[in-house]
């Protein structure tokens, strides 16, 4: 029988898990997980039209702080994944855009998260599998009220 593992425990091992498989697979990319999150919510927010998108527009989607997103632009700029400009609604933010490079990329990473998925989940059905994105529905809801 396996060791009884906290609840918070079981959240950071699988998403340590998560995110070091993504890195694998990414490497041959120059992109890590994390920078791959970047370009997937930029890619979210400009197929809905948001007229601009700013660091600050990241950091609260993807829930992290202003210097972590600084490092993140800052290197998938160097890499050409996106560009940055002054807005030109407010001179104290820098619109945000991605590149052909990274518009071009986007099907093949964007498939990479759910094969991870895939080989973390081995072993259970769909129903099983509903049920996560359902309990994780309501987590991440919980969590949206707490902020």
């Amino acid at each position: 029988m396996p060791q009884p593992m906290p609840p918070g425990l079981r959240m950071t091992v699988l998403s340590r898990a998560h995110r070091l498989m993504m890195d694998a697979r990414l490497e041959e990319m120059d992109l890590t997980s994390a920078q791959l999150r970047v370009l997937g919510n930029l890619q979210e927010l400009e197929e809905a039209g948001t007229p601009e998108i700013n660091q600050r527009d990241l950091e609260k989607s993807l829930r992290v702080t202003h210097p972590t997103m600084t490092g993140l632009i800052h290197r998938l700029e160097a890499k050409g994944f996106v560009q940055t400009m002054p807005s030109p609604t407010d001179r104290r933010y820098k619109k945000i855009l991605s590149t052909e490079k990274a518009r071009r990329l986007h099907q093949q990473l964007a498939c990479q998260d759910e094969l991870v998925f895939a080989e973390l989940c081995r072993g259970l059905d769909q129903k099983d599998i509903d049920a996560f994105y359902r309990i994780t529905d309501v987590m991440l809801a919980n969590l949206e009220e707490e902020t």
